[in-house]
């Protein structure tokens, strides 16, 4: 089953709320990832699990999640002394793409994929083709250029704002 852009993008805000809540608390996700999300019948997600390196050794986290992590990170392999709410933002923006080009970035990397895709095709050849119309395609296109802008000035930003950003620019686009 493919799924259109109006249930990706409910599974999006879904998500940003629910890394939002666990934030709220004082405490880091790590890693964010597809696999760490169950959809609910309604298309709702609930975050099941996150990697922490609280709770899971750093050569684990590492091999788990090569193209999830803030680079810097995976040079350094000192996370637990890394992880932020940065890095929190970065994996999300991961997750972003990943849920609108329809690529997992284990195989690909998908800031560089994105990257690519844009010089050659246009905004409009990022998304993943499989469900996209013309306005559609718009609002996914807007949510990339938000993310790719994050990713390269992300210090201070919380997924509350990037969150905030995303729906207001959706809201406009309707």
């Amino acid at each position: 089953m493919s799924l259109n852009w109006e249930i990706r993008q409910q599974i999006v805000f879904g998500a940003a709320k629910a890394v939002t809540s666990i934030q709220s608390r004082g405490l880091l996700c790590g890693v964010l990832k597809s696999s760490n999300f169950l959809i609910q019948s309604d298309f709702s997600p609930r975050l099941s699990s996150y990697e922490t390196s609280y709770l899971i050794s750093t050569s684990m986290i590492i091999r788990r999640n090569c193209g999830r992590m803030v680079p810097k990170l995976k040079r350094t392999q000192s996370i637990s002394k890394s992880f932020s709410h940065t890095s929190d933002v970065y994996s999300f923006g991961i997750l972003i793409l990943e849920i609108i080009t329809g690529k997992k970035p284990s195989v690909t990397n998908l800031g560089q994929y994105v990257m690519e895709k844009r010089k050659r095709e246009g905004l409009k050849g990022v998304p993943d083709r499989r469900m996209f119309g013309v306005e559609e395609n718009i609002s996914a296109s807007s949510m990339i250029m938000i993310v790719e802008k994050k990713r390269e000035r992300n210090k201070g930003l919380s997924i509350r704002v990037l969150y905030r950003r995303l729906k207001r620019d959706n809201d406009d686009s309707m």
